[in-house]
Order: structure tokens, then C-alpha cells, then sequence
């Protein structure tokens, strides 16, 4: 990262870092590691990977109560940019066709 940002010749990178879900208290899908803050510290833009951790409107409340609200504060407090994963519900079955088709429902674009 520090190339990307640094180098004079090479550099001036914005670096968006993709990080789990529990990266600010080191919980949930997280590493426990606090080398994963000095890692963040380095980065420009803070984008934690959200995709099934909520699974309906209340979840999403939930979830923004919980970790975005706190999320931001930290970023802003460490003039980083914060970019929460959006996504529109969730299905494997294209993948895997015998599976369920709408796992998480969209709601007619309610969802996302």
C-alpha cells in the first residue's frame, strides 16, 4: 500500500481496502488481530463485505445500528472514506440450481 500511495514515480493510488464485517471490534467474521487496524490505518477507503449478514428490513436496521453507525464514526475520525457493500438479497441458485431461489428476497427492490 505504501508503494501505491508513496512512490514518487509510481504512486498517488487511492487504496480502497475490502474488510469482514466485524473489522472495527475484531469480532464476528474478523480476524482478533490488531494487526488488521494497522493495516486498515493504511488505507484511504474502508469497504466491509456485508453480503448475508442480514437477511430481512429489520435485519438491515439492525445491522446499521450495530456496525454502521459506529463504522463511520471511526472512519471519520481517521479521515478514511467508508463504502458499505450494498447488495439487492441473494440467491445461490445459479450456481446451484437445486438450491432456493430468492435465500435472501429481494422484495421487489425493497431490499438493496
Amino acid at each position: 500500500m505504501d508503494f501505491l500511495k508513496n512512490d514518487k514515480e509510481y504512486g498517488g493510488f487511492t487504496v480502497l481496502l475490502g474488510v469482514p464485517t466485524g473489522w472495527r471490534t475484531l469480532d464476528a467474521d474478523s480476524v482478533k488481530d490488531k494487526a488488521l487496524h494497522r493495516i486498515i490505518g493504511k488505507a484511504d477507503v474502508i469497504s466491509p463485505w456485508t453480503v448475508g449478514r442480514y437477511r430481512t428490513l429489520d435485519g438491515v436496521a439492525e445491522h446499521a445500528k450495530k456496525r454502521w453507525k459506529e463504522d463511520v464514526v471511526w472512519c471519520q475520525k481517521q479521515k478514511k472514506d467508508y463504502l458499505p457493500v450494498a447488495f439487492p438479497g441473494f440467491s445461490w441458485h445459479n450456481l446451484r440450481p437445486k438450491s432456493k431461489l430468492d435465500e435472501i428476497p429481494r422484495l421487489k427492490g425493497r431490499f438493496l
